[in-house]
């Protein structure tokens, strides 16, 4: 099990090396990097964690920052899965939304309330750098997922399309 998350963790290193310079990678790309990243989760969390992507392939060419889900997706394992006994569940799902690419990534945890403490470090980062690339042309939400629980984030970046940046591998696969 340490072998197989450590190799993990080696190759989501390379990639992230990979992708440090680019601006934007397309949505497939992203979600690769997402699937790498869960992969390590699912054997650290075992049984515990159930993942569902509803992401289309007409979505494949959308154009979206590097690690933009990770931090948010990494937040929903810890705050939202782990935060409950027994197993949770993470869905995540993208479409588009007129002239934009909306990303919902909604956990079965306890939820945020009103007296949610600050945000951490990867959710501002994450929100900070939306706001230099897209300035008010995007937004990052979080909020109830239901009145029984859970947490919904929600990300609107402005829609645009983008070739593949690497042969990579991080084009193959989406989170599932």
């Amino acid at each position: 099990r340490d072998l197989v998350e450590r190799a993990r963790r080696g190759e989501l290193l390379r990639l992230t090396l990979a992708h440090r310079e680019s601006q934007e990678i397309t949505l497939r790309e992203e979600m690769g990097l997402l699937e790498r990243y869960l992969g390590i989760m699912r054997v650290r969390l075992g049984n515990r964690l159930t993942v569902t992507a509803d992401v289309s392939d007409d979505l494949a060419r959308a154009a979206v920052p590097p690690f933009l889900l990770q931090p948010l997706v990494e937040n929903a394992l810890e705050h939202g899965v782990e935060a409950r006994p027994g197993p949770g569940h993470l869905e995540i799902r993208a479409w588009r939304d007129g002239g934009a690419l909306r990303v919902t990534i909604v956990d079965d945890g306890p939820g945020v309330t009103g007296n949610a403490p600050d945000p951490g470090l990867g959710l501002s980062n994450t929100r900070s750098r939306l706001v230099q690339m897209y300035g008010d042309a995007q937004s990052l939400t979080l909020e109830p997922a239901s009145p029984r629980g859970g947490t919904r984030a929600t990300v609107v970046l402005p829609w645009h399309e983008t070739g593949p940046q690497s042969t990579d591998g991080g084009e193959e696969g989406a989170a599932s």
